[in-house]
C-alpha cells in the first residue's frame, strides 16, 4: 500500500494515510483515460455551428429569368447553394456532439488516473480535506425576521 503524506496550511506534514490498492495501485489503461477525456470534451463543446439552408435564406424564391431565349443558363431561385449569398447544401447545424461512456469503463478510467498520478508522487491532501467531522447543528438558527404583512388590494 502507498502512503500520502497529509500537510497543513503552511505546508509542513501533520500525518499519512495509506492510500488502497485496489484504487491507486491498479494497471493504467491508457487507452480507456484516452476515450475519458475525449468523452468529457465532447460534452463540454458547444455545437452552436450553423449554416443556411435554401429555405431560410432571405429573399424571394422568385425564377432569375425566363427560361428560354435569354442565352443564359437556366436558373430557378438566387436562393440556391452556387448562387453568391445562396444557401448551403450540407452545413453544419447545431447539435450535440455528447454521447454515453459505459460506467464500467468511467471506473476503470478514473482508477487508472488515480494510480498514475500516486505513481508520480503528484497527489496531495491538506487537513482540511482530510476532516472527516461533520457540521453541527445543535445550536438553533435564528427565526427568520418578520415580514411586513401587506394589504389586500380589492
Amino acid at each position: 500500500m502507498a502512503k500520502l503524506d497529509i500537510k497543513n496550511i503552511s505546508g509542513q506534514s501533520v500525518g499519512s494515510i495509506e492510500l488502497d490498492d485496489a484504487v491507486f495501485g491498479v494497471e493504467v489503461h491508457e487507452h480507456l483515460l484516452w476515450e475519458a477525456v475525449k468523452w468529457q470534451l465532447a460534452k463540454r463543446r458547444a455545437g452552436t455551428a450553423s449554416t443556411k439552408r435554401i429555405g431560410e435564406v432571405r429573399g424571394s424564391s422568385i425564377k432569375a429569368w425566363k427560361q428560354k431565349g435569354t442565352g443564359r443558363a437556366r436558373q430557378g431561385s438566387r436562393k440556391a447553394p452556387h448562387w453568391v449569398g445562396g444557401s448551403s447544401v450540407f452545413g453544419p447545424k447545431p447539435r450535440s456532439y455528447e454521447y454515453v461512456l459505459p460506467r464500467k469503463i468511467k471506473k476503470v478510467a478514473l482508477r487508472s488516473a488515480l494510480s498514475l498520478r500516486a505513481k508520480e508522487q503528484k497527489l496531495s491532501s491538506s487537513t482540511a480535506s482530510a476532516s472527516t467531522a461533520r457540521p453541527s447543528r445543535s445550536s438553533p438558527r435564528s427565526p427568520p425576521s418578520a415580514s411586513p404583512s401587506r394589504r389586500r388590494r380589492c
